[in-house]
């Protein structure tokens, strides 16, 4: 999913401040910033997958096939989440959370937490 230049600079933010959370803050810059890239895709993977496991099933059924048939592109996954009116606000806000918690608790975002996100 495409990230547009305001939330890719608040999710730049985001990240930079998990780092300084962390104690990363006084590390040189070249390897923060090798470590704000590695995080920044490891964030954009989870919410990616949060934001997918939370399709309905047709357009998940949709995706699968266009995934089986190698026709799947940012912007056709983008068109089924439209499709589905997934308000995916809240999924993004709790992956957000859980990331930057268990992060700063020196683990890996818990996959099956994640999935659980609740969008009511």
């Amino acid at each position: 999913m495409d990230i547009d230049k305001e939330n890719d600079a608040l999710m730049d933010q985001f990240i930079k401040q998990m780092l300084i959370d962390k104690g990363m803050g006084d590390i040189p810059e070249e390897d923060f910033a090798r470590m704000a890239s590695e995080l920044k895709e490891k964030l954009i993977y989870y919410i990616n997958r949060n934001i997918i496991a939370q399709l309905p099933a047709e357009q998940r059924h949709k995706l699968d096939v266009s995934l089986d048939d190698d026709t799947a592109s940012f912007e056709s996954v983008n068109a089924l989440i439209e499709e589905s009116n997934l308000n995916t606000e809240p999924i993004i806000e709790q992956t957000l959370i859980e990331f930057k918690e268990q992060y700063l608790k020196g683990e890996e975002p818990d996959e099956q937490k994640s999935e659980e996100v609740k969008t009511e």
